[in-house]
C-alpha cells in the first residue's frame, strides 16, 4: 500500500533501491533471529543444569532475573516501596531521608556470581530530587566490595553499562545508598548481571 502512494521521483528511487532494502532488511532479521536464539539456547542450558541438579556456568544468561529488591532504613528516614512483578520495576519513594546516604538503602540480593566470572552489570533509572547515588556490588556474607559506582550528578534518567570481574565465588547482593534527601524518588526500571566469560 506505501509504495503505491509514492509517486514520481520518490517512487522511481525506492523502485530502483528496493532489492538493497530487502537484502538490509534480511540481514536485520536474520542477525536478530541469531541474536535471539544464542540467548534462547543460553536459558536453555540454564535451566536444564537445575533439572538435572548441576552447576550452571551461566553463560550469557541475566544472573539478576529473579532477584529480590528492599529498601532498609535506619535512623530517621521514613520511605515507601513497590515492585510491579510484571516487569519487575522497582519504586522507592522517601518522605524523611535521615542522616546521610546509607539512611535508606536499595538493595538487590540473591545474585550468584563465579570466581573469575566475567559479568555485565546494566540498569537503568529514574530519580526526583536525589542525584550522584553510589552503588556497589558486594558478598552478602563479608560484605567485601566486589564493585563500586556512582551514578549522574543530576537527578533524571539515567543509564549505566560496565563490566566487571568477580574475584570469587560469591552470594551477592547490590546495594544503593539513597538516603540523605527528603521527598525523593528512585525508581529501578532495568537490572540486568549478564556472564560473559
Amino acid at each position: 500500500k506505501y509504495f503505491k502512494k509514492l509517486e514520481g521521483e520518490n517512487r522511481e528511487e525506492f523502485m530502483e533501491r528496493a532489492d538493497e532494502f530487502n537484502v538490509i532488511r534480511t540481514e536485520v532479521c536474520r542477525v536478530t533471529n541469531e541474536k535471539t536464539q544464542q540467548k534462547s539456547a543460553y536459558v536453555l542450558a540454564d535451566k536444564i543444569c537445575q533439572v538435572l541438579k548441576r552447576e550452571s556456568d551461566q553463560k550469557g544468561i541475566n544472573i539478576a532475573s529473579d532477584a529480590n529488591f528492599k529498601t532498609e532504613t535506619s535512623d530517621t528516614a521514613m520511605m515507601s516501596d513497590y515492585l510491579n512483578d510484571w516487569d519487575k520495576s522497582y519504586y522507592v519513594t522517601t518522605v524523611s531521608g535521615g542522616s546521610g546516604r546509607g539512611a535508606v538503602q536499595t538493595i538487590v540480593s540473591d545474585i550468584n556470581l563465579k570466581q573469575d566470572g566475567k559479568y555485565l552489570l546494566k540498569f537503568s533509572i529514574n530519580t526526583e530530587g536525589v542525584a550522584d547515588i553510589a552503588f556497589f556490588v558486594r558478598n552478602k556474607e563479608t560484605s567485601k566490595t566486589l564493585y563500586s559506582g556512582n551514578t549522574g550528578k543530576e537527578s533524571g534518567s539515567f543509564v549505566f553499562e560496565d563490566e566487571f570481574a568477580s574475584p570469587e565465588d560469591a552470594d551477592c547482593e547490590i546495594v544503593f545508598m539513597i538516603g540523605g534527601t527528603d521527598n525523593s524518588r528512585f525508581t529501578m526500571n532495568k537490572l540486568e548481571i549478564i556472564r560473559l566469560a
